[in-house]
């Protein structure tokens, strides 16, 4: 299921942010393959006005 989503999934460590897994999808929607992706921030992927500050 987790490839076969319509959409973006990640799974990232909820203390530090750090991805541990990311579907194709999501791959695709951020311009970067799986492998660059591993053990980095999310937020480095997201457009900083894509993002809410509580």
């Amino acid at each position: 299921m987790f490839e076969q989503a319509p959409l973006g999934i990640a799974i990232s460590d909820s203390l530090t942010g750090k991805l541990y897994q990311i579907d194709t999808k999501s791959t695709e929607i951020v311009g970067r393959e799986i492998e660059e992706t591993a053990g980095i921030d999310w937020m480095s992927t997201t457009h900083p006005g894509n993002v809410k500050e509580i």
